[in-house]
């Protein structure tokens, strides 16, 4: 069976929680789960159109906000029962095992053909921008800790928790490879 495209059920999963615009799932997705999964405007807005024509989520209303400024407005969409269907059987499948497509590694893997220094440079990005995600993830943190725990806010608090800790072990693994690339580039001869 072919694997149906997944920003559907990143979209169901969000309206789950409430009626949203293209323009709201957009701004949570980027205030919760980008930094493990990523959604653009390009995805969403032909995605909520289709979702739509299958019955899987209806327009509940159009909304002139502030934020739209002059924009046109903004359709706010709801999950129906056919929806929420969808997404929890979706979630009784297996999840896809996950084919990484890490730049950084391939470049590393192939980093005797430019100086070391250039090696060393990309991982000191890769280890600062690691730490501005962390920073952003402890963020949110106190922010969910300034709320009340309940069931709706329990799984969202795991994913976090996965978050932190990958970004920490990157944090580790940079700052591990910078020292021992370092230490190699003084014991070698030029």
């Amino acid at each position: 069976m072919a694997q149906k495209n997944r920003t559907r059920f990143a979209i169901l999963g969000m309206l789950a929680f409430q009626p949203m615009s293209g323009y709201d799932i957009k701004k949570i997705v980027d205030n919760s789960i980008a930094y493990f999964w990523k959604e653009n405007y390009g995805h969403i807005y032909p995605m909520l159109a289709e979702l739509s024509r299958e019955g899987l989520i209806k327009l509940q209303g159009r909304d002139r906000k502030k934020e739209t400024k002059g924009g046109p407005e903004r359709k706010v969409y709801a999950i129906t029962e056919q929806g929420k269907k969808a997404v929890k059987e979706w979630l009784y499948q297996p999840h896809a095992a996950e084919n990484s497509r890490i730049e950084l590694l391939l470049k590393l893997f192939f980093g005797m053909l430019v100086p070391m220094e250039i090696s060393i440079a990309a991982i000191e990005r890769e280890r600062d921008a690691a730490i501005n995600i962390l920073k952003e993830l402890k963020s949110i943190r106190k922010q969910e800790h300034a709320g009340e725990q309940n069931e709706t806010s329990l799984f969202p608090l795991i994913t976090l928790s996965y978050g932190e800790k990958h970004y920490k072990a990157v944090i580790e693994w940079c700052e591990e490879t910078i020292a021992f690339l370092k230490k190699t580039t003084k014991g070698m001869k030029k």
